[in-house]
């Protein structure tokens, strides 16, 4: 064995620390651990994992979600509960084990965009219905009059905007209605003072009405602050309001109902355009002709586009997981809603909010935690530097070894040479011998390789 040019310092050190090692070996305590240690490794190997699961378990089974999704008869509404029963379908894996590894979705009614981006930024909810591009700092809910949602939790005041995107749904259009008696074809063509019902405070539908009739200069009566879309539909074939903004899916129940009304039909939108120049978020569109009864022209109107958010107090994986368990279901979910965008779900949505980190995940398949090869990789490089560092301090082991046998031989073989025996056996040939006993009792038990024990020879040997 060559010994390295650092032999002499390098075994100083470890002479150092075998000392201190053998001062705490005599002690009785570490006999004691020692005697027992093997049985609380296995103990703590063993019940930590164990307690760690049960703790995890104990939370996701426990633990709900609460999805927003907008006023009764909303488009939103009714994709909403099917996505909540989709989530909460549970997989292969949960049939098996006959446990729900993920929280319960549940949904709830709310009064629109506005008042669920409230409700994710003061933490209420963690997933919610909302038009992409509205503003993402709303904290204080609007005045919503319909009460469909009770807030039993204390919340605590916070600026945090807590809004990501996950993926987009359907595109939908603005629906302004009036009454044929008026004989107005546009939107534009509104009279002042109308009375116009543009939905209730908290949705989507009066943020985008307003700026609709902001932007045309039209000044009206706003009409019907606390109506749900039932009481909307009712007033306007009452005749109780002159126009109605409804911002839905194209060629929904609803407004199929009130189109099947021979007094009522859809205004067109000829600024359009315009308007998307100062609300880029907003998408023209145009409504072909006879996709309605009484629509025998195309309608062009705005658009916006409704998307599934979360709130950034959901981890990556768990946005990971929701878009996972969808990705199954929401072709089938998105089938009956025209210009639905479910077809566009697997590649990188074009969208005004930022998305949720674990949409970025999904959409560039790089999943999170241990499915990430990112993270097995650096797994593996961890290992690899562990047995690395186990493997350099157990040569170095080794080496320490084989320097005390030679000192040891070295000091036995120095004592022969200078006490001649005076007869028979000499105390140093019986060292010696116990020492060579020692050498194949390391062998034995791993401590000293075959090449180590023909050094140690050798020496002896030549030494002698």
């Amino acid at each position: 064995m060559r010994t390295p040019p650092y032999a002499p310092r390098l075994y100083r050190v470890l002479k150092a620390l075998d000392a201190a090692y053998r001062r705490v070996h005599r002690h009785p305590i570490f006999h004691y651990l020692v005697r027992n240690g093997r049985k609380t490794v296995i103990l703590v190997a063993m019940g930590l994992p164990l307690l760690a699961t049960a703790g995890f378990l104990y939370e996701r089974t426990h633990t709900q979600f609460v999805l927003l999704t907008g006023p009764h008869g909303a488009t939103s509404t009714q994709v909403g509960a099917q996505i909540a029963d989709a989530l909460n379908e549970p997989t292969g894996i949960e049939e098996w084990l006959h446990l729900k590894l993920f929280p319960t979705i549940v949904p709830a009614e709310s009064c629109g965009s506005l008042d669920n981006i409230a409700m994710l930024n003061r933490g209420v909810a963690q997933l919610v219905f909302v038009e992409d591009g509205l503003p993402m700092h709303i904290h204080a809910p609007p005045a919503c009059l319909l009460h469909t949602r009770e807030d039993t939790q204390v919340v605590k005041e916070t600026n945090a905007i807590r809004l990501r995107a996950v993926m987009p749904l359907y595109r939908a259009p603005l629906h302004v209605l009036s009454r044929k008696k008026l004989n107005i074809q546009d939107v534009g063509d509104i009279q002042p003072n109308s009375r116009i019902y543009v939905g209730p405070e908290g949705g989507a539908t009066a943020f985008v009405a307003q700026l609709v009739l902001q932007h045309e200069g039209i000044v009206y009566t706003r009409a019907g602050e606390s109506w749900d879309f039932d009481l909307a539909m009712k007033a306007l074939l009452d005749g109780k309001i002159d126009v109605a903004f409804f911002l839905i899916a194209l060629n929904s129940d609803s407004i199929k109902r009130l189109l099947d009304s021979p007094d009522l039909h859809l205004l067109t939108m000829e600024s359009a355009e315009g308007l998307k120049l100062l609300a880029p978020y907003l998408e023209v569109v145009k409504i072909p002709a006879s996709t309605y009864k009484v629509s025998s022209r195309e309608i062009t109107t705005v658009a916006g586009k409704s998307i599934l958010a979360a709130s950034t107090d959901l981890s990556p994986s768990e946005v990971y997981e929701i878009q996972l368990r969808l990705s199954h279901h929401i072709h089938d979910i998105m089938k009956n809603v025209p210009l639905n965008l479910a077809k566009a779900s697997d590649s990188y949505p074009d969208l005004y909010y930022p998305l949720h980190d674990g949409a970025v995940r999904f959409y560039g398949h790089n999943p999170p935690f241990f499915l990430d090869p990112h993270l097995l990789a650096g797994i593996g490089t961890y290992l690899s530097a562990l047995w690395a560092g186990f493997t350099f301090t157990r040569q170095m082991r080794r080496y320490y070894r084989v320097q005390r046998l030679m000192q040891f031989a070295r000091h036995i073989l120095t004592t022969r040479s200078l006490v001649a025996p005076a007869s028979g056996v000499s105390h140093a040939d019986r060292y010696l011998k116990h020492l060579r006993l020692r050498i194949a009792q390391m062998l034995h038990s791993g401590r000293l390789k075959m090449e180590d024990v023909i050094v140690l020879n050798e020496f002896v040997k030549n030494y002698s």
